[in-house]
């Protein structure tokens, strides 16, 4: 989490720093690119991260084995996720007006930062005997 954390903030320091003004051009001439690249790229980390496994997923997999209906628990999972990436898109559109791109960068790392230190910490907390 550390890691990653850290390799996307400079990453993306990195690239507000040189292409700024190349953005402004993209912008206005692949507008149409650029709309299915965001949603490609979004689709295949989505799936990327669902593979990787969660509570969600577990969460799943318990209710087919208690409720033995699949099709209703995968119908409840799918309007729940539906549900939740709606509701995140519309907090991160109305952040998106108050915070600068660097910014939110720089929350993005500091949240990874303490998710991943806690991570440690409790691993190394729970190990000592």
């Amino acid at each position: 989490m550390i890691a990653y954390g850290a390799w996307e903030f400079f990453k993306a320091s990195n690239e507000l720093g040189t292409e700024s003004s190349k953005t402004e051009k993209k912008l206005s001439t692949n507008s149409s690119k650029s709309t299915w690249a965001v949603f490609l790229s979004t689709v295949s980390i989505l799936m990327f991260l669902d593979l990787a496994g969660d509570a969600t997923e577990v969460l799943t997999i318990v209710f087919v084995a208690h409720f033995q209906d699949t099709f209703v628990v995968f119908s409840g999972a799918v309007c729940a996720l539906v549900a939740a990436s709606a509701i995140e898109t519309l907090i991160g559109n109305r952040l998106s007006k108050f915070l600068s791109l660097k910014r939110i960068h720089v929350f993005s790392f500091l949240v990874f930062l303490i998710i991943g230190t806690l991570a440690i910490v409790t691993t190394v907390i729970h190990s000592v005997p």
